[in-house]
C-alpha cells in the first residue's frame, strides 16, 4: 500500500499541487519522495485539522525543535544530531510556518548489549496542541519508507507502557524482540524498556511462504 494510501486511512491525505521547496534538500531520488513524489523535496499533507508539510530537518531548524521538545519535557537535541549523514534522517512537521513535530533514525553500526546492529527509530516527539492529528504517524511512515530502501529490518524502543507509542508502530508490522532495562544508553522509566523489530513487508511475506 502507498504512502497516501496509507496515511488516508488514518485520516492524513496527500494535498495534490504542493509547492517545492527551494531550501531545503535531503531527500534523494531513492527515498521515498524521489519515488512517489519526484516534483517535490517535501511532502504536504492535510491532517483531519491542518495542512501540514513534512520535509527533513536543517540546522537552522534546531531551536524550534528544541521549543518541541520543552513543550513535550523531553531533552534538547544537540546541534550534531542534525549534522547531516547517510546514515541517518531527521524530518519535521511544520503547521503555518512552525516546526510542531520532528523525529529521527539513527543507524547502530555495532550491536551493544542486547541491541542488535541497525537502522532505529528514535526521537518522535509532537508538540502537545497538535496531538491526535496523524502527524505521528506521518513521520513514522517516512522514517519507516527511508530505512526500508536501505535494509530490510528496522528497529525501535521505548517504554513498557508508552501506550500510545505501542499501538502506533504495531501498524506498521513491529514486534517485541526483547526487554530490557537500558538500550543504547537510555533508561527506562519503570522495569524495561521493551525492544520491537519490523521487517519490509515483501520479506515479511516470502519469511511467511518459507514457513508454509
Amino acid at each position: 500500500m502507498g504512502l497516501g494510501r496509507d496515511l488516508a486511512a488514518s485520516g492524513v491525505r496527500e494535498l495534490a499541487g504542493g509547492r517545492r521547496s527551494r531550501e531545503i534538500r535531503g531527500f534523494g531520488k531513492d527515498d521515498l519522495v524521489g519515488q512517489l513524489f519526484p516534483s517535490r523535496t517535501h511532502l504536504r499533507l492535510r491532517t483531519t485539522l491542518n495542512d501540514v508539510i513534512i520535509r527533513p530537518a536543517s540546522a537552522d531548524d534546531l531551536a524550534d525543535i528544541n521549543a518541541v521538545h520543552e513543550a513535550c519535557g523531553r531533552r534538547a537535541w544537540d546541534p550534531a544530531v542534525l549534522d547531516h549523514s547517510d546514515d541517518r534522517l531527521v524530518v519535521v512537521a511544520v503547521v503555518d510556518g512552525k516546526i510542531v513535530a520532528a523525529a529521527k533514525t539513527h543507524h547502530q553500526s555495532t550491536p551493544e548489549g542486547g541491541a542488535p546492529q541497525g537502522y532505529y527509530l528514535g526521537g518522535l516527539a509532537v508538540h502537545p496542541s497538535h496531538r491526535r492529528e496523524g502527524i505521528g504517524l506521518a513521520l513514522t511512515r517516512v522514517r519507516v519508507e527511508w530505512v526500508w530502501a536501505r535494509a530490510d529490518t528496522v528497529y525501535y524502543f521505548t517504554d513498557e507502557d508508552n501506550i500510545a507509542s505501542l499501538q502506533m508502530h504495531a501498524a506498521f508490522g513491529f514486534e517485541e524482540i526483547a526487554r530490557l532495562p537500558t538500550i543504547l544508553g537510555a533508561q527506562a522509566n519503570r522495569e524495561h524498556l521493551v525492544l520491537f523489530r519490523a521487517t519490509r513487508p515483501g520479506d515479511r511475506r516470502a519469511r511467511a511462504t518459507d514457513r508454509t
